[in-house]
């Protein structure tokens, strides 16, 4: 197959995928279909507008297809947006893990100090309550993470 014909199929290719992405888009943003409706009397004929575009559409049609356009973007990156925001949280979390870690070596080489005084003391009670703040947001980042999967 020479170049010019594998690229005709590879951009039909890419337009037919397209297509089956819009198409599934739409489907995804429109609402489910109700099983029991109920029964609305209507008029026999809705009036019609002309759009710029010259083509006649109802009133319903014209509020509908913004909507679905409003939709349709929340609808592709909803589970992206859950997955990087659940990813954030974890990176988060062992962040905070390398800061609990470093404060509890310094809770480690403080506890000599502790017998010298009460500058040693405060050190110390110190050193213990940022360990246990950093292991606190850490452990509370990985439960949110886990919360959203």
């Amino acid at each position: 197959m020479d170049r010019v014909r594998f690229g005709r199929v590879l951009g039909r290719g890419a337009r037919m995928a397209a297509q089956t992405a819009y198409a599934a888009l739409d489907a995804a943003a429109s609402p489910a279909p109700q099983q029991h409706r109920p029964v609305v009397h209507r008029p026999a004929v809705a009036p019609t507008v002309l759009d710029p575009v010259g083509q006649r559409t109802t009133p319903k049609q014209l509020g509908s297809a913004p909507r679905a356009r409003q939709r349709r973007p929340t609808a592709l990156f909803a589970p992206f947006r859950k997955a990087t925001h659940a990813v954030s949280l974890e990176v988060t979390g062992s962040f905070f893990a390398l800061f609990t870690l470093s404060f509890a070596g310094g809770v480690w080489h403080q506890r000599d100090q502790m017998h010298a005084g009460l500058e040693g003391v405060l050190q110390l009670a110190l050193f213990c309550v940022v360990t246990c703040f950093f292991a606190y947001c850490s452990i509370s980042s990985f439960v949110r993470a886990r919360r959203l999967r």
